[in-house]
Order: structure tokens, then C-alpha cells, then sequence
């Protein structure tokens, strides 16, 4: 698998989430793990090791989790779902975020898209739910701008209901 700027861009993303994702767990905020998109080798690449290899399963959202104990009660066990994604471009089309990965979105009460806006040099995190029917595409206006270190307790505790 030969891998984009985007994607690699993404991939420093998901690394942060995890930095974040490790804080709230700590601090019995919230529980967020990353899901595995299963791979599948296809092939030999070299005598190092290095293999070529295909996605086996449809792909899911990035992140999933549930608040905890230190969240607010009203919030408490209710599922959070982030699917995150980088572009080059000043905006993001909705459709760079599959079907099944829309469907994870739509049944999770607190989803968000975190968006890096690799040109621009900012992130955002976007509620899903907000996204006004028949959107086509995210701005850098949408959302709320958070730091490379993730700051999401804000922005989280900001969506009570959908």
C-alpha cells in the first residue's frame, strides 16, 4: 500500500487523537479507542520483510468510545464516534467519508468528523449531527478550531443533544 501525503497527514492526526484519547481515559472523562481496519496480504515485497497488502473489510469510523464516570451525568454512557480525516484542499467533501462509516455517524449521538486543513494549517472538529441537510462538503468555518493537542473536553461537553 503506497500511502498519500493525506493520508500519512491523517495517520499524525489519529496519533494525536490517541495522545487525547489516553488524557480523558486517565482522567475517567471518556473512553476513545481507535478501530482497526483489518488488512489482508497480497504479496511479498522484499527479503526486509515488507509485504503488499489490501483492505479486508469495509472501513469504519476512526475512533469510538463512551463517556465516563467524570463526564457530565447527563452525558454519562452515551457513545462518542470520531472519524477522522486531512486534506490538501480548503474544504473536504462529505464524500471522502464512506457509507458505513455516515452509518456509524448517524447512529452515535455524540459524532464528530475532525478535520485537518493541511494548507491552512488548522483542525476542526465538526459535530455530524450539525452538518445541514444535503451538505456536500466541510469548511474551515464549520465546527470549532481545536489545537494539534486536541483539546476535545470543551467541544464535547459543548454537544448535549443532536
Amino acid at each position: 500500500m503506497t500511502r498519500t501525503l493525506g493520508q500519512a497527514t491523517g495517520g499524525h492526526l489519529e496519533a494525536q487523537v490517541r495522545l487525547a484519547c489516553e488524557y480523558y481515559l486517565t482522567r475517567r472523562i471518556a473512553r476513545l479507542d481507535k478501530v482497526s481496519t483489518p488488512i489482508a496480504q497480497v504479496g511479498r515485497v522484499g527479503a526486509d520483510g515488507r509485504f503488499q497488502a489490501c483492505y479486508a473489510a469495509d472501513a469504519h469510523v476512526d475512533f469510538i468510545g463512551v463517556w465516563l464516570e467524570a463526564a457530565p451525568a447527563a452525558f454519562q454512557g452515551k457513545a462518542i464516534a470520531i472519524e477522522c480525516k486531512a486534506t490538501l484542499q480548503a474544504t473536504l467533501p462529505l464524500s471522502r467519508i464512506e457509507p458505513q462509516q455516515r452509518a456509524w455517524l448517524d447512529d452515535v449521538h455524540f459524532a464528530f468528523v475532525l478535520v485537518h486543513f493541511v494548507a491552512m494549517g488548522t483542525t476542526r472538529l465538526v459535530p455530524w449531527h450539525t452538518l445541514p441537510a444535503g451538505a456536500s462538503r466541510i469548511t474551515v468555518l464549520d465546527g470549532w478550531a481545536c489545537s494539534a493537542a486536541l483539546a476535545l473536553e470543551p467541544q464535547l461537553k459543548a454537544v448535549g443533544a443532536r
